[in-house]
């Protein structure tokens, strides 16, 4: 990420007792009105990057516009322990601009062996889009694919996750009850908590390999 993506801004921070002015690293953030002559306008609050993409993947999502139909595969994917475990790890310290602001949530698309593509963004939700956005125009199948996700996982995650015909998503926070049971009857294998050397399967855990 370049620079132009986050300000110096003056703030006043306390820490044990004390007051210090200083300078903080402020992410940024735009708004943008997504118009078509196929769907419905709407509203996109963003980080300023890839719009284009951003707002594919969000059309899709929505459900304005159908992928290319992939021919069906007979889906044996699976993950062994020690992959989850890497490419959460990875996610962790990867993203500079996190690090930099605290901002951002971060994305990877992936197979069961190697990451695709990294994604961050201000919102949990634009970074889901970001990566369905990627795979339209990238001509990429999701259905034998990966998502490894550093936000929580509520049911609305996982309906643009059902949607996007992902089979394992893998994340570094909590799930929900509805997440749950969306995921549980999707056939979506939900890993939450993942981190350091743990985490918890919570849906379909015939596709990790322990």
């Amino acid at each position: 990420m370049k620079n132009t993506f986050y300000k110096k801004k003056s703030i006043i921070r306390f820490n044990n007792g004390e007051k210090k002015k200083l300078n903080d690293y402020i992410v940024e953030e735009i708004k943008t009105n997504v118009k078509s002559n196929f769907f419905p306008e709407f509203t996109l609050t963003s980080s300023p990057w890839d719009i284009e993409e951003l707002a594919l993947g969000a059309a899709y999502n929505r459900g304005f516009i159908k992928e290319k139909k992939y021919k069906e595969t007979n889906n044996k994917l699976k993950i062994t322990k020690e992959k989850v475990i890497e490419f959460v790890k990875e996610l962790e310290s990867t993203s500079d601009l996190f690090i930099k602001t605290g901002g951002v949530h971060n994305a990877f698309l992936c197979t069961n062996n190697e990451i695709l593509c990294r994604k961050n963004d201000i919102g949990r939700h634009n970074v889901i889009d970001r990566i369905a956005g990627f795979a339209l125009i990238n001509n990429i199948s999701l259905q034998d694919k990966i998502i490894v996700f550093s936000g929580r996982e509520p049911f609305e995650i996982i309906d643009k996750i059902k949607r996007m015909k992902i089979k394992i998503f893998i994340s570094v926070a909590a799930p929900t009850t509805m997440g749950i049971e969306l995921a549980k009857d999707a056939g979506i294998t939900l890993i939450g908590f993942a981190r350091g050397n743990k985490f918890n399967v919570y849906t379909n855990s015939n596709r990790v390999i322990f």
